[in-house]
């Protein structure tokens, strides 16, 4: 028998003792079909059949680097997490290294409260948030391109088309504590409120969720490989909101945390980590659209700037 997409697949005719079938009923002529013959009982030769296909799956996707729960993205991030820690050092260098020319695609300066990168999106093969088509939309709107609010509007008005005819949604993802204490709560308000609701349902007309990562990571790859969403991955520089909590999150993973956010940008982007020793490598998975936004940390200043660069997203966003 012949798939639809012209390679040879196995046909296996099941056969229980016990129950009733047409067991005088040829084979299909073709060369790769079998039959396999289970002892009865039924009911546990289903259970048996079933366990059967279960480990063959696995063990085939092991053979063939496939994932056994069709969810390629969800691996392809881990495996670039892994590459980044592996590599030691600093993941942001790593990745500027990596990309070469495509760094500049960013906005806002070392000393700037909240920075932009998207050049891991804009440096891969089939993406559609490419350097060329944000710099047509600063140029269109006449805005500024050094400005993170101007250059993230027209990020999102670039998803917005290249998504088209489906509709595109947002999502949030915060590398850091997104859960206990007043500025996790704080910073969680924040991107439902100013993110999420402002940006998305009232100025791109249709929606955003908000996680925290890595815990969310799993599903966003999974939704990722369908297309249609832009991922803003936020990592703060210190996960400590003052500096009377920097001692007690002395021994917090920063790092960890930082090759989760940018590996989370780099997956979505469409690279992957091959397996004939070149390391990251763009195209090699499916592309998607993701920015990396990093802020100093998580305090009353720096939110009330993540509120200010929304606000003006959305006004880009609005723009005719």
């Amino acid at each position: 028998a012949e798939s639809g997409r012209g390679g040879a697949q196995l046909v296996l005719r099941v056969r229980v003792d016990g129950m009733d079938d047409d067991a005088t009923a040829p084979l299909p002529s073709s060369p790769t079909a079998r039959e396999l013959r289970l002892a009865g009982p039924p009911a546990r030769a289903l259970g048996t059949l079933m366990s059967m296909f279960s480990v063959l799956k696995y063990a085939l996707a092991e053979r063939w680097r496939l994932c056994a729960v069709n969810q390629p993205p969800v691996e392809t991030y881990k495996r670039i997490v892994g590459h980044l820690m592996r590599e030691g050092g600093d993941p942001a260098a790593r990745v500027a290294q990596l990309l070469g020319p495509a760094a500049p695609c960013s906005a806002g300066g070392a000393g700037s409260a909240v920075r932009l990168c998207y050049a891991p999106s804009a440096a891969s093969p089939g993406c559609g948030l490419t350097e060329a088509a944000v710099a047509a939309e600063l140029r269109a709107l006449g805005l500024d391109g050094a400005s993170v609010g101007d250059v993230l509007g027209c990020v999102h008005r670039v998803a917005l088309r290249a998504a088209q005819p489906r509709a595109c949604y947002g999502e949030a993802i915060y590398f850091g504590n997104l859960t206990r204490g007043a500025d996790a709560r704080a910073m969680r308000q924040l991107l439902h409120g100013a993110f999420a609701h402002n940006v998305w349902a009232r100025a791109c007309g249709s929606f955003a969720d908000v996680g925290k990562g890595p815990g969310v990571g799993h599903a966003t790859h999974a939704m990722g490989k369908q297309g249609g969403v832009l991922t803003l991955s936020l990592l703060p520089d210190s996960h400590a909101s003052s500096l009377a909590h920097a001692a007690v999150l002395e021994s917090y993973p920063s790092g960890y945390q930082e090759a989760n956010a940018y590996a989370n940008v780099l997956a979505l982007s469409g690279y992957d980590v091959t397996d004939g020793g070149d390391g990251l490598v763009a195209g090699a998975g499916h592309p998607g659209m993701a920015v990396l936004v990093r802020i100093a940390r998580n305090d009353e200043t720096t939110r009330a700037e993540l509120e200010r660069l929304f606000a003006r997203v959305a006004e880009v966003v609005g723009m005719n």
